[in-house]
């Protein structure tokens, strides 16, 4: 893969992790919502293997929360987006709204809008 063209870049670096054991896998990402040109919240507690697949069969299983990039990301957004995924547990809340944070922070230090 290194050296190699995709979309228009060169790879030049892989990041390759120790496999851990889950117990559930989840998809959360950050996108343009083209209709408001606002930054988009999204997530499934459906995994992200196949979030296509997700996407195309039952939408409604994907969380989509606007955010105002006025105020950012706040606690509030990552709630909505757990309780309209049916997300009650606290500590998986929590472990939602760091991933979150860090992935808006990324989104937005890296100009992803």
């Amino acid at each position: 893969m290194l050296g190699k063209e995709i979309k228009g870049s060169i790879v030049e670096a892989v990041l390759v992790e120790q496999m851990v054991d889950f117990e559930d896998e989840y998809y959360i990402s950050i996108t343009m919502d083209a209709r408001t040109k606002m930054p988009m919240l999204m997530f499934s507690a459906c995994g992200g293997v196949d979030i296509e697949q997700v996407a195309a069969s039952s939408p409604e299983k994907i969380a989509r929360v606007l955010i105002d990039p006025l105020i950012g990301l706040q606690s509030f957004h990552v709630e909505k987006m757990c309780t309209t995924a049916g997300i009650g547990d606290k500590a998986v809340k929590k472990q939602l709204m760091d991933g979150a944070a860090k992935l808006y922070k990324l989104y937005t230090e890296y100009d992803a809008w």
